[in-house]
């Protein structure tokens, strides 16, 4: 569960938490047999620029470098709220990773 905020001038603005805008699924149970059998290639990584826990930054750095070219998936970073909402809105994507 994510849930946007940001601060201005010392105010907090949330926004609604991401699952209540957008449908997610962490799984493919159940799912129509066309679906489960769609080829992968677009995958997005919302990865802040400022985060500063090694293990993520270690994760993203070999999610961008490696697993991208060994999967042939077409791996997109993002850093922005807007760039996430824009991505979902479009269904840029066939993975999303955070």
């Amino acid at each position: 569960m994510i849930q946007p905020y940001r601060e201005i001038n010392g105010e907090i603005e949330e926004s609604e938490f991401l699952c209540e805008l957008h449908s997610f699924s962490r799984s493919f149970t159940g799912i129509d047999e066309r679906i489960r059998e769609k080829p992968l290639r677009k995958f997005i990584l919302l990865a802040s620029s400022d985060i500063k826990l090694p293990h993520t930054r270690k994760e993203s750095k070999w999610i961008k470098e490696e697993f991208g070219k060994s999967t042939g998936l077409n791996v997109k970073v993002i850093q922005k709220y807007t760039e996430a909402i824009s991505a979902f809105e479009n269904e840029e994507f066939d993975l999303f990773h955070v």
